[in-house]
């Protein structure tokens, strides 16, 4: 992370109602929540090699994009996730014969050095990091990759500014700084050999519906907004459509990390 980036182990967030837990936002996920760029698994291929005849385990599936896009490119992919809503919208995607296993990053029930790749998108963040670690480089054949990957707006993005300025309406104030979830070396301590992390250039467009959409299904806004939820996504609603009626162009970033099992 830069200067001025904050992530979400700096501060103490409001505590959540419920532990996290996607069983009711799974169709929102589907329908809401974006793809990453080609660019960002061009970059992952470059490290690993040609697919074929190999395995790969996408941990922390959700509804199932990027599974989809690793079997796309060739690999005998694995998804795993611990939300059975989220997995019956996997196999939704990805259709009836698709690999797919209810399961927790710290416990995999995977056999040792079965996999050539292990990708986490936007969700290491969820895990115990020490044993999820421990458990992807069991998992992984010797030689073996794992990419750690986030996308958020950049600092000169209008998106994060809306999204404060409506919250702060109903009184949590989201930091002003740059805010990402996270470590700054997700690989510090391990035994993983990384190489140098990618910030990857990229542009979302969304309609006014779409952001909004993908606003519901952010759990760091649900946390802040407290009881004033449902009054705040009511109130973005508003705002977006006044202020992009002909839809939003966000530039974003894909913080990619890249490590190798010895």
């Amino acid at each position: 992370m830069g200067d001025g980036d904050t992530s979400s182990a700096d501060l103490v967030l409001p505590r959540s109602d419920e532990p996290p837990d996607f069983r009711r936002q799974a169709s929102s996920y589907a329908r809401y929540r974006r793809d990453y760029s080609p660019a960002l698994y061009s970059a992952i291929a470059e490290r690993t090699g040609k697919p074929v005849g190999r395995r790969a385990l996408d941990l922390g599936c959700g509804t199932g994009f990027v599974t989809a896009q690793l079997r796309a490119r060739g690999w005998g992919v694995v998804g795993a996730d611990f939300s059975a809503p989220m997995l019956s919208g996997a196999r939704q995607l990805l259709g009836g014969d698709a690999a797919l296993i209810r399961a927790r990053a710290e416990a995999l029930p995977l056999a040792s050095a079965s996999v050539a790749l292990v990708t986490c998108g936007t969700a290491f963040h969820w895990f115990g990091p020490h044993p999820a670690l421990h458990e992807m480089h069991r998992a992984l054949v010797p030689g073996g990759w794992v990419a750690l990957f986030w996308r958020y707006p950049t600092r000169a993005a209008a998106t994060p500014r809306l999204i404060r300025e409506v919250l702060a309406r109903f009184g949590p104030k989201l930091p002003d700084e740059h805010f990402v979830v996270h470590p700054p070396e997700p690989f510090l301590g391990s035994i993983f050999e990384p190489v140098a992390p990618l910030v990857i250039p990229t542009t979302q467009h969304f309609s006014p519906s779409e952001f909004h959409g993908y606003a519901a299904t952010t759990e760091l806004l649900r946390r802040f907004a407290g009881p004033h939820h449902a009054a705040f996504l009511d109130a973005l609603r508003d705002e977006l459509e006044r202020s992009f009626p002909g839809g939003i162009e966000e530039p974003s970033e894909e913080h990619l990390f890249l490590a190798r099992r010895r």
